[in-house]
C-alpha cells in the first residue's frame, strides 16, 4: 500500500489576510479550482491549487458559506446577506442575483433544479441553472404552523428532497417543487431537560421537558427505546403530564394546559386555567375528564389546589403551594406542598376532591414524590438534598421512616416486590419481602441517565434525564421481581379501615355482604364500590365481596 503525501500550499496574505477563514472549495475539473472566504472573497487556481489568483468578486463585509459549479463555466456563491453571486464565465465576472434568502447555509442541484435553503424558513429554487428564483418558501413543521427556523443543508434521495433543519430534525418532500413535506427523521431534542414521563401500558409512554428557549412532548411506542416529538412549545410550557390507560391525557404549564385522547400523539391548542397562576406544577386527570392542576414557586401562597369540574373552576385557597398529587383511585387522592418556602404540608381526599383534609401527622417536609402502593400504604418522598422517604400503612394516620436500607429510588408492584436504585453508586435492586432485604441484582449500571424521572416494569426500568436522554434498562428474566401477574387475583383493598362512616372497594363488586362477628348477616350491598356504616355499632364486622369477574375476598373492618 502507497502512503497518501500531503503538501502544504499558502495563499498569500494579499490575498486571504491573517484571521480569515477558507469557508468552501471546489474544482471544475483537473487544474481549475475555487475558494470562498469568510471575508466575501473568491479566488482561483488553474494549477491544481499551487498557485492562486483573486476574482473580480474581491469581497466586503459578508461571509461566503457555500461554492457551487453546475459545469466547467456556471457558478455560485452563496453568503451570509442571502445573496447568490453568479459566474458564467468560469469565475471571470460574478453578478449579484436577488434570492430573498436572509441567510444561505447551503446551495444543490438535482435532476437539473438548483436548490438553496438558509435562515428564516428560507427554502427556494431555480430551474435556470441560479439565473432567477422562485418565491422563498416555508416548509412546514409536521402538525405546526410557524415552519422550520434554520435549514443548514439540502440534499436527494432518489426522487426525494432532505433538508436538515434545526433541532436536528430531517425533513422530506418527494415532488420537485419542494411542498408537502413530512418528518424523515426527528432526534431527541438537545438542551431540554426532562420534566415528566409516564407509560400509559407496557409499550406507550410520554415524557416532556423545557429548556431555555423551548419545550416539547415526546412519544413512544416501543417500551421507550424510540421516540417522536409531538409537540414544540415555549420555554417550560411543558412542565407535568398526567396519562390514563385509554389514551386520555393531559399537560400543564405556565401558559395553561392541553390535552389529548391518543396516548399523546396529538395535543390541542393551549387552553387558559381559571384562576390564571405564574406557575403551575402537578396535575391529575380523573376518569370523567375532571381534573387538579397545583401551583407552586412564583404563584401566590393561597392559589393551592385548583379544580375543574365539567365546565366550574374552583380553588382550594386553604392549601397552599401544591408541587405533587397523586390519586389511589378516583375517591382517594392526596397533594402536598413541594415548594421549598413552605414547610410540609398534606392533604387528603375521600370524595373524590370535592373536599380536602389536611393530614396533621404528616411532618416530614415539601413532598418531591408520592407513590401509592394501596388506598393505605403510601410511600412519600422528601424533596431536599437526602431525599429521605416515610411511609403510612392507615391512609395517612400515623407515619414513619422508611428504613435505611431502602435505596433512594425504588418502586412497588405490590406490597411485597419492588425495584430500586443507590442513585450513588448506580446498582440496582430487588426485594420480595416488602423492603426488609434488599438484593443486588445489577452492579454499576452506567446506562443510569437521570435521577428523577423513572417508569418502572417488571423487564425494564425507563430513566430519563437531563437534554431528553432517555436509557432503557434490561432486566433479565432470571433477576426478575415476580409480581401479581394480569391474570392473577389482585388483592382486593378496603379503606379507609378503622372507619366510622363510609368505606371504599378498591374493586367494583357485584356483590357486598355485611356480617357480624358471629356471622349473622346485617346488610346486602350490589353494584357498587362504596358503602355506609354510619349506622353500625363501635366494633368488629366482615364484608364478604364478589367482584364483578367473580373474585370473592373477605375483608375484617372496624368501626370507630
Amino acid at each position: 500500500m502507497v502512503d497518501k503525501q500531503w503538501t502544504g500550499i499558502t495563499i498569500p496574505s494579499t490575498l486571504i489576510p491573517s484571521g480569515v477563514d477558507i469557508t468552501d472549495i471546489h474544482f471544475v475539473n483537473e487544474q481549475i479550482g475555487f475558494v470562498i472566504t469568510d471575508n466575501g472573497r473568491v479566488l482561483k487556481t488553474t494549477d491544481q491549487g499551487a498557485t492562486w489568483t483573486m476574482t473580480q468578486l474581491q469581497g466586503s463585509s459578508y461571509e461566503l458559506n457555500e461554492l457551487l459549479f453546475v459545469d466547467e463555466n456556471i457558478g455560485m456563491a452563496v453568503g451570509s446577506l442571502g445573496e447568490v453571486y453568479r459566474t458564467t464565465n468560469q469565475g471571470a465576472t460574478w453578478t449579484l442575483i436577488d434570492t430573498d434568502v436572509s441567510l444561505a447555509y447551503d446551495i444543490r442541484m438535482h435532476n437539473g433544479i438548483l436548490y438553496m435553503v438558509g435562515s428564516s424558513r428560507a427554502f427556494t429554487r431555480s430551474t435556470d441553472l441560479g439565473a432567477t428564483w422562485s418565491p422563498v418558501q416555508t416548509i412546514a413543521i409536521p402538525g405546526g404552523s410557524t415552519g422550520i427556523l434554520r435549514m443548514y443543508a439540502v440534499t436527494f434521495r432518489g426522487t426525494d428532497i432532505l433538508v436538515a433543519g434545526e433541532e436536528g430534525a430531517i425533513y422530506k418532500a418527494n415532488n420537485p417543487q419542494g411542498t408537502q413535506w413530512s418528518l424523515f427523521y426527528e432526534p431527541i431534542m438537545g438542551f431540554v431537560s426532562v420534566n415528566d414521563m409516564q407509560f400509559m401500558n407496557d409499550n406507550q409512554g410520554v415524557m416532556v421537558g423545557s429548556g431555555s428557549t423551548r419545550s416539547a412532548i415526546y412519544y413512544t411506542a416501543d417500551k421507550g427505546i424510540t421516540w417522536q416529538r409531538k409537540a414544540n412549545g415555549p420555554n417550560s410550557f411543558y412542565r407535568s403530564i398526567d396519562m390514563k390507560a385509554d389514551g386520555k391525557g393531559m399537560v400543564v404549564g405556565p401558559s395553561g394546559y392541553s390535552t389529548t385522547t391518543n396516548f399523546g400523539q396529538t395535543w390541542t391548542d393551549p387552553l387558559p386555567i381559571q384562576p390564571s397562576s405564574s406557575a403551575y406544577t402537578k396535575c391529575w386527570l380523573k376518569n370523567n375528564g375532571d381534573f387538579f392542576v397545583g401551583t407552586n414557586p412564583g404563584a401566590p401562597v393561597n392559589d393551592g389546589l385548583i379544580r375543574r369540574s365539567g365546565t366550574t373552576w374552583s380553588q382550594f385557597t386553604d392549601m397552599i403551594q401544591i408541587g405533587e398529587i397523586k390519586f389511589a383511585d378516583e375517591q382517594i387522592g392526596f397533594a402536598a406542598v413541594g415548594n421549598s418556602t413552605y414547610p410540609g404540608n398534606m392533604w387528603k381526599t375521600v370524595d373524590g376532591g370535592t373536599t380536602w383534609t389536611e393530614l396533621e401527622t404528616f411532618i416530614y417536609g415539601r413532598v418531591a414524590e408520592i407513590q401509592i402502593v394501596n388506598p393505605n400504604k403510601i410511600y412519600v418522598r422528601n424533596n431536599g438534598s437526602t431525599g429521605n422517604w416515610v411511609v403510612t400503612n392507615d391512609g395517612g394516620q400515623t407515619w414513619n421512616s422508611v428504613a435505611n436500607n431502602f435505596p433512594k429510588r425504588f418502586y412497588f408492584f405490590d406490597e411485597q416486590n419492588a425495584y430500586g436504585i443507590n442513585i450513588d453508586t448506580q446498582d440496582v435492586y430487588k426485594t420480595i419481602d416488602g423492603g426488609q432485604t434488599w438484593q443486588i441484582i445489577i452492579s454499576n449500571d452506567n446506562s443510569l441517565c437521570g435521577i428523577q424521572n423513572f417508569a418502572w416494569f417488571e423487564d425494564r426500568i425507563v430513566h430519563a434525564g437531563g437534554e431528553f436522554l432517555v436509557c432503557v434498562l434490561d432486566i433479565d428474566e432470571s433477576l426478575r421481581v415476580e409480581t401479581v401477574k394480569n391474570d392473577v387475583r389482585k388483592k382486593i383493598v378496603v379503606y379507609p379501615n378503622p372507619s366510622h362512616s363510609i368505606l371504599n372497594i378498591s374493586e367494583f363488586a357485584k356483590e357486598v355482604t355485611l356480617v357480624d362477628i358471629s356471622g349473622k348477616r346485617l346488610n346486602l350491598f350490589q353494584n357498587t364500590n362504596q358503602i355506609d356504616i354510619t349506622n353500625l355499632k363501635k366494633g368488629i364486622y366482615f364484608l364478604n365481596i364478589i367482584t364483578e369477574d367473580g373474585v370473592k375476598h373477605t375483608e375484617k373492618i372496624i368501626k370507630n
